[in-house]
């Protein structure tokens, strides 16, 4: 007689139960392959908590931008929506929205400037080249506002966390705020 398990809010009775795991980063995937009674097998994938939402978020952005993808879906939280505000409004990503079939997901869509050489699918340059988390949960990075460094002489943006919010080395260096260095952009 099998055991049973509840998965999803199903309840089924299961023979057999085998579970590997495999990890990726600080990711870890949980592969399950349940026999149920009746010989049918039902493959369920399971994903443990991110310690860095921020840095698996700028990750799935490089990523996706070195794989030529036109958009990419990152969790929805209020910090990775004012860093994707901060992100269109300086022109590094078209646009992101609220996925409609999940609301915990938000859908970046990503930017590519046209060039003379065709990149991948002719999409052309990606406008991100680099993405680096600065401020890692294991080493955080302060600055104060007279001693926010520049990113590639100002032609990129630092992202800060600062007592007023998520904002840029510019707009911290105007409104004479410090905090801490989240990431860069370029």
């Amino acid at each position: 007689m099998g055991r049973e398990e509840i998965v999803h809010g199903l309840v089924h009775v299961v023979k057999s139960f085998s579970a590997k795991n495999f990890v990726f980063g600080k990711t870890v995937l949980l592969n399950f392959e349940i026999k149920i009674q009746g010989g049918q097998k039902k493959r369920k994938s399971l994903k443990n908590m991110v310690n860095d939402t921020i840095s698996d978020m700028l990750t799935r952005i490089r990523n996706a931008n070195l794989a030529y993808k036109t958009n990419v879906s990152l969790s929805k939280t209020k910090v990775h929506e004012k860093i994707c505000e901060i992100l269109e409004q300086e022109g590094f990503i078209e646009k992101f929205y609220v996925s409609e079939t999940d609301t915990n997901e938000l859908i970046v869509d990503l930017k590519y400037q046209k060039s003379t050489s065709v990149g991948r699918g002719g999409l052309g340059k990606p406008s991100i080249t680099n993405l680096k988390r600065i401020s890692k949960p294991g080493l955080r990075i302060y600055t104060n506002s007279r001693e926010i460094p520049k990113v590639l002489g100002g032609m990129g943006i630092l992202i800060l966390s600062t007592s007023k919010g998520l904002m840029t080395d510019r707009q911290a260096r105007q409104s004479h705020l410090g905090g801490e260095i989240m990431c860069s952009v370029w």
